[in-house]
């Protein structure tokens, strides 16, 4: 919007020229929307990013682990990227986020949930401490276990297999060739199992699972 202003004194006398000013009418409040780090549902650090996806037009923001940030000091505004300390418990967090820009247009409290989990998987497996071609049907070798992590839940396993020569299975599973540890994904996750063909071993040598 533009002002106009001109001015007349009791003489008579007016502006030489019109005196103009500006201003633009903003009631638009910044976007708050954030998400925890890549935006994950489950960390193993206390230390999370919350990355505000649009930091445009934002003066200043508060934010704190719940669903309601107005207990929260707001701050200056200088990075989209704002580091945050979880609370040394794990289990489910609520976070949230407000922001508001240099004329005091607030956002709306967005918020996210994600779970700390610190615990490390436990596993196990069965293998016998000598094996030969009669130690498994067919023409192939197989290695079992399980696997349990009650908070998260198991993503993958992986498993190295390293010779007394002391290379390990490379990932085509074709020779031991590679730097140890290196690890091939198993199939399965709760319960695993890892297959390579008998042809790969060499009589009378020791194999480390890893």
């Amino acid at each position: 919007y533009e002002l106009s202003l001109d001015i007349l004194d009791k003489a008579g006398n007016k502006l030489a020229a019109p005196f103009t000013a500006s201003f633009e009418w903003d009631k638009t409040a910044p976007d708050a929307t954030f998400m925890v780090n890549a935006d994950v549902a489950y960390v193993s650090s206390q230390a999370v990013t919350l990355n505000l996806s649009d930091a445009s037009d934002i003066a200043e923001y508060r934010f704190a682990e719940s669903n309601n940030c107005s207990a929260a000091v707001w701050e200056e505004f200088q990075s989209s990227a704002l580091g945050f300390n979880l609370s040394n418990s794990d289990g489910s967090k609520s976070l949230c986020v407000q922001a508001r820009d240099s004329l005091g247009n607030t956002s709306i409290t967005k918020t996210k949930t994600v779970i700390l989990d610190r615990v490390q998987p436990t596993t196990s497996g069965t293998l016998e401490p000598s094996l030969n071609p009669e130690s498994n049907s067919g023409n192939f070798t197989f290695i079992e276990g399980t696997s349990l992590d009650a908070s998260s839940g198991v993503a993958e396993v992986e498993v190295s297999i390293r010779q007394a020569a002391g290379l390990c299975l490379n990932n085509a599973k074709t020779s031991f060739s590679e730097s140890c540890p290196f690890y091939i994904k198993a199939d399965g996750r709760e319960d695993w199992s890892f297959s390579l063909a008998d042809s790969l071993f060499s009589d009378g040598l020791t194999y480390h699972c890893l």
